[in-house]
């Protein structure tokens, strides 16, 4: 209301001296009514006998009274006197003021005693503040007719003091002992006055508070700063006339100036405003702060006023930290706060510093300290699948054989074995253990172990003994009974069982295998050869003419044939299931050493035909895929 009643006068008017001078009476009115909502301690004598105060005298103040004076509302004869309902005079805020207090007898006879004065210039409604009492005198005989009591040098006031209608108390008392602003002699009389002081500028702003930070909100990792300006001037100020800046820079555990211009609006006298200088000031910072808050404007009269200083207490507040959200491939696990606090409190109603989640979800913690301050974090658990791998239980092989281990498949997944390799699956031919690890597309593991231990291969052996050479011609049943040890398999073209017929098996050189199982399921094979000849004339086919030799047979379907022959060979060779598919067929030709690489391991296993077809003769091999 003060500030409309100001702008309202102020339009209505044009003369400046007329303003001045209107300012300075609506001032004390605005005054009057601000001073009536403070209260102040009582005081007053207890005796309406003897010592009055006949006159106050302080700068334009001069009030006379008589031992029948009574004073305003509440006034006591000779006991107290509320003079408060006079207009209060106006005092200039650093100026000095004469000062005197007589003091007379409602008696006849004369007493000594001590007058004192007391001003209260911050405006808290007490008188005991430092500074507060301006005046006491020494122990003075009170003569009836009155004795006038001076303060050497007058009275100034302070730059500190707060602009606005405040109290003044005067105490007399028939003591040697000066009076507290709160004491009620026994002789004596006291006495109640208003007074207004006043910065003599007509500028002068000055920053009255700092509503934020709140010392008591210092839990928060930011803040809002806002400070308030009053004007202590004489003229209202208009802003966009003379615009002003308003200041608070910060000091201590951080360093930071914030400002902000003002150039609209006005400002009445005693007027306030506040004004926001940031909304999300990081305090994170533990320590303490310091606010140092001013305005600055052009013509302002006192800067010495213009300051205020507010201290913060950053106290650390919890910072739990559950880290981000996880997907995690087993559960359970172990949610930590990460943080230092007295108090815990999970969204289950789990009241420690850690949690033990068992069920995928969102989990939420509040930490409180000792100070009260808390702070909380959020994460999200999800839970993936992993991989199934599964290497079998452990194995062995046979010696000179080799086991494929397979770590199984999955869109995305990568595979780390212990001897480095990265594939799905390996092949070994070495005892030892054997590991992998496989990760999936969302990260999630497994792994597998199998130990591999070898079993050694039986001993073999294959020499044929007595005859071994046979013509073609010879249908006879040769006993294989060579082969150690004993029953085996014998394996070869013209092999029936255990027996050799050269007419079956044809012109050539014939290796004959032996083959044993052992008892540990492991096989060997020796091999020898029987020779069949054409036993003709020369054109035939002999074994003087070509030399067949097919190894390894068994074998698992990738063998070589090797021809030896001293003249040419032009001849067609094939390969025929035991049921007469044809399956391979090829040209030979050349002379001397040839040899030729053959591959069936994608035929099933069993026994295969092998024929060479020249325009001499026709020789056949039993072959055996395992």
């Amino acid at each position: 209301m003060e500030k409309n009643y100001l702008r309202n006068f102020d339009n209505s008017l044009t003369n400046k001296t007329i303003k001045s001078m209107l300012y300075a009476v609506l001032l004390l009115v605005i005054s009057i009514n601000n001073s009536i909502a403070q209260t102040y301690c009582t005081a007053a004598a207890t005796s309406t006998s003897d010592e009055d105060i006949f006159n106050v005298t302080f700068g334009p103040l001069n009030n006379s009274s008589t031992c029948g004076t009574t004073g305003g509302p509440g006034s006591t004869t000779n006991m107290y006197s509320n003079y408060t309902n006079l207009t209060p005079q106006v005092f200039s805020i650093g100026s000095n003021y004469p000062l005197s207090v007589t003091v007379g007898q409602c008696g006849f006879s004369t007493y000594s005693g001590i007058a004192a004065v007391w001003i209260d210039y911050n405006q808290n409604g007490l008188f005991t503040d430092p500074g507060e009492q301006i005046y006491v005198s020494p122990y003075t005989l009170f003569a009836v007719a009155g004795t006038t009591l001076t303060a050497t040098g007058g009275i100034t006031i302070p730059m500190t003091a707060t602009p606005g209608t405040t109290r003044m108390r005067v105490i007399a008392t028939e003591s040697s002992v000066a009076p507290g602003p709160c004491t009620s002699p026994t002789w004596g009389e006291v006495e109640d006055y208003n007074i207004s002081l006043l910065f003599p500028y007509p500028i002068d702003l000055t920053a009255t508070g700092l509503l934020k930070p709140l010392s008591s909100k210092n839990c928060f990792g930011s803040d809002t700063i806002i400070a308030r300006i009053q004007n202590y001037g004489s003229n209202i100020v208009d802003f966009a006339v003379t615009p002003a800046v308003v200041t608070v820079e910060v000091s201590g555990a951080a360093t930071n100036n914030f400002t902000l211009g003002i150039n609209t609006g006005t400002l009445g006298i005693f007027g306030t405003r506040d004004y926001t200088l940031s909304t999300n000031y990081n305090m994170s910072t533990i320590g303490t702060y310091t606010f140092k808050a001013y305005p600055t404007i052009a013509g302002d009269g006192s800067a010495a006023n213009d300051t205020i200083i507010k201290t913060v207490n950053k106290i650390a507040t919890p910072t739990p930290n559950l880290g981000n959200d996880s997907l995690f491939c087993n559960l359970p696990v172990i949610l930590n706060a990460n943080t230092s606090a007295t108090s815990f409190l999970w969204n289950n109603g789990t009241v420690n510093s850690s949690l033990n989640v068992t069920i995928p979800g969102k989990y939420w913690l509040r930490a409180t300290n000792s100070n009260g301050c808390s702070n909380t974090d959020t994460i999200r658990i999800s839970l993936g699948q992993s991989p199934i791998v599964t290497l079998g239980a452990d194995t062995a092989y046979c010696q000179g054989s080799t086991i494929n281990l397979y770590a199984g498949f999955g869109p995305g997944n990568t595979y780390l074995w212990n001897n480095g390799a990265t594939t799905s699956s390996i092949t070994v031919g070495t005892s030892g253990s054997y590991s992998v690890v496989v990760t999936n597309s969302i990260g999630c593991t497994s792994s597998d172990l199998i130990n591999i231990t070898s079993k050694p291969k039986p001993s073999v052996s294959l020499v044929f003994v007595g005859t071994q050479t046979y013509c073609v011609t010879e249908n006879i049943n040769r006993s294989l009974v060579e082969g150690s040890p004993a029953n085996g398999t014998y394996i070869g073209f013209g092999v029936t069982n255990t027996t050799f017929n050269p007419s079956l098996a044809g012109q050539g050189n014939h290796i004959i295998l032996y083959n044993i199982v052992g008892s540990n399921g492991c096989s060997n094979t020796a091999k020898d050869t029987l020779i069949v000849s054409a036993c003709v004339n020369i054109d035939e086919l002999s074994s003087s003419d070509i030399g067949i030799n097919v190894y390894p047979n068994p074998s698992s379907g990738v063998f070589t044939v090797e021809f030896n022959t001293n003249s040419d060979l032009d001849g067609i060779l094939t390969i025929s299931s035991i049921d007469g598919k044809l399956v391979f067929n090829d040209i030979i030709s050349g002379n001397g050493i040839i040899t030729k690489s053959i591959n069936i391991s994608h035929l099933a296993e069993g026994i295969y035909y092998l024929k060479l077809e020249t325009k001499e003769a026709v020789r056949t091999y039993k072959i055996l895929k395992q």
